[in-house]
């Protein structure tokens, strides 16, 4: 397990020594696998449920034309896009090196919310895209409410090399509205 509470310095996927580090392991056949959720918290369609002057919900910091992170941002949101946006190309260039190595992936995201057309997704960058046409990658989506979860929350996973996956969630891809 990577994570800066096991060690600060290997497990701290926003520095570039460890990821190259982590990706020499890769390349070097000494990792088989990751399974990867990439912060979903600048993403989340929640951000897009409040009005002008609501506070209930946290405000927009992406959108689908602005993926990056919306011009304009509270300079007090800068780390958590900044922070997000790392990780995600972290995860990224994990996947791309385990294609190479022969290893397997998972990574989890929540599915591209179609029926909000400004909302951004992981899974509308071109480079997510790219990854899902990739031998091995399939991208199964569900609804975790269907598996436990108390409430309905469609996710994504993109999968290398784990056929298992997509037979187990038993739905094809698509899909939901929120709950009225």
């Amino acid at each position: 397990s990577l994570d800066i509470a096991i060690d600060p310095i290997k497990g701290d996927l926003t520095n570039e020594s460890a990821v190259m580090f982590w990706l020499l392991q890769v390349k070097g056949g000494r990792v088989a696998g990751a399974v990867a959720g990439p912060p979903c918290e600048t993403w989340t369609v929640v951000r897009f449920l409040s009005g002008p002057g609501d506070t209930k919900f946290p405000p927009p910091l992406r959108s689908r034309l602005q993926p990056w992170g919306l011009n304009g941002s509270e300079s007090k949101f800068y780390d958590q896009i900044f922070q997000a946006n790392t990780l995600l190309q972290t995860t990224r260039r994990f996947v791309v090196a385990l294609i190479g190595a022969g290893g397997f992936a998972l990574v989890e995201h929540p599915e591209a919310p179609e029926w909000k057309p400004t909302a951004p997704s992981i899974w509308y960058l071109a480079a997510m895209r790219w990854l899902g046409c990739c031998p091995g990658i399939k991208k199964p989506s569900f609804n975790q409410s269907l598996h436990g979860q108390i409430a309905q929350k469609p996710t994504t996973f993109l999968t290398l090399r784990l056929p298992t996956i997509a037979r187990y969630l038993g739905r094809p891809q698509g899909s939901y509205a929120p709950l009225e």
